[in-house]
């Protein structure tokens, strides 16, 4: 299998640079994925910050934060059919001129998703980045478990035969993740759109 890869980049260029706001690389036997890799990172070589899910169904996270973690274990990729929440995260709106530059001569070589910053409302956005089977697709978006928040952007790419990267942003009064002067404050919309679900186990990170 070819190797794929999708950039989630700015549309609007910071410091004259558009600016990586996140990735996913198909390796076949597994799929690497992140978002906001700061610029400071290529100076001191410490670029090596990712999710990983492998062909056994292992997912971890490794950066230079917490190591190498293992996160969860899954259906392996060899067997995934249906749907899978890769994660979700925030970014205040701030911290956009530190993100990696993109390289322009990426345009041609891979797949690209622009996202117009400027226009959300909030100045602290979510990311909710999924990956769903092709065969699996339709149905999954018809279940009301399933079902965007109002005002949602989702953006829809497929990473190779078998599977379908859909990003959803939220950047209104819809965000799942809000950022407050003393911390944060987590909803709950559905099954797929929740970051405090009775019974599940969440991941955090802080740098």
């Amino acid at each position: 299998m070819s190797k794929k890869t999708i950039y989630i980049i700015t549309k609007n260029k910071y410091d004259d640079k558009h600016r990586v706001i996140g990735f996913i690389k198909d390796f076949g036997k597994h799929i690497y994925y992140d978002f906001f890799s700061h610029a400071v990172q290529l100076v001191t070589k410490k670029d090596g910050s990712h999710y990983s899910y492998h062909e056994d169904g292992n997912v971890f996270r490794t950066s230079e934060a917490v190591g190498k973690e293992k996160i969860t274990e899954t259906v392996p990729i060899k067997k995934f059919n249906t749907y899978y929440d890769l994660c979700i995260t925030a970014l205040d709106k701030k911290e956009i001129h530190a993100l990696k530059p993109f390289k322009e001569n990426y345009r041609n070589k891979y797949i690209i998703i622009e996202l117009d910053i400027e226009k959300y409302d909030s100045d602290f956005l979510n990311f909710i980045l999924d990956m769903i089977h092709v065969d699996f697709y339709d149905r999954f978006i018809k279940n009301s478990e399933a079902q965007y928040p109002p005002k949602s952007d989702t953006f829809k790419r497929k990473l190779n035969k078998n599977v379908i990267i859909e990003l959803t942003v939220l950047g209104y009064d819809n965000l799942l993740i809000e950022q407050q002067s003393n911390g944060f404050k987590v909803h709950h919309y559905n099954k797929r759109f929740t970051v405090n679900d009775k019974g599940n186990q969440y991941f955090s990170e802080v740098k």
